[in-house]
């Protein structure tokens, strides 16, 4: 493998392992930190509607209703189904 796609495979690791955590933190009930997992996969990933469609709910969740909405908008934007 040469070391371009070696070093693609491993971000699209880490993304994963952000992603799970988010997902298990909002489970949890812990939006801070789910929060800070998506908000990193997003900065790292912008047009990944996942991430930016739970950031969304936790954002909700926080009581940030514009914030949410506007981030609703953008993850449909990214992926309508």
């Amino acid at each position: 493998m040469a070391d371009n796609e070696k070093q693609i495979s491993q971000k699209v690791a880490l993304g994963v392992e952000y992603l799970q955590s988010a997902i298990q933190h909002y489970q949890q009930g812990n939006l801070l930190e789910s929060k800070q997992a998506c908000e990193h996969v997003a900065n790292h990933d912008p047009n990944n509607a996942f991430a930016i469609g739970l950031l969304a709910t936790v954002e909700k969740g926080l009581g940030k209703l514009e914030l949410a909405e506007k981030l609703f908008e953008k993850s449909l934007n990214i992926d309508p189904k």
